[in-house]
């Protein structure tokens, strides 16, 4: 399946992406347990200018421990928003925190990082 998304994504514009993403949605849970490291670096190479898409949520902690690197530089383009309903990613991975070395954990932008 990863490699099916890798072509689909290869050169597509940001709505296509965004399209791309729904359409692996039913996997993303099996893959962030399974694959967790491959599929942080399929989404860090595809959205290196816009930030961790919103449907990823969810599996955050797993992919910021699969790929800390990778993670704090998507979420460092990452909005943050506290509104009701909103992106939320900072629980997410706070309690993987404690996983991370110290130099891992000062990459991650304070605004996701908040304790």
């Amino acid at each position: 399946m990863l490699a099916e998304v890798r072509r689909r994504l290869d050169g597509a514009p940001a709505d296509r992406r965004a399209t791309i993403w729904w359409w692996i949605a039913p996997a993303v849970r099996h893959l962030a347990r399974s694959r967790p490291r491959e599929l942080t670096l399929l989404v860090s190479a595809a959205e290196s200018s816009r930030g961790f898409p919103p449907l990823f949520r969810d599996v955050a902690g797993p992919l910021l421990v699969a790929a800390p690197d990778e993670m704090s530089r998507l979420l460092a383009l990452t909005p943050h928003t506290t509104s009701p309903g909103s992106y939320g990613i900072g629980g997410r991975i706070r309690r993987r925190f404690r996983e991370l070395t110290r130099e891992q954990r000062s990459r991650i932008p304070a605004r996701h990082a908040r304790r």
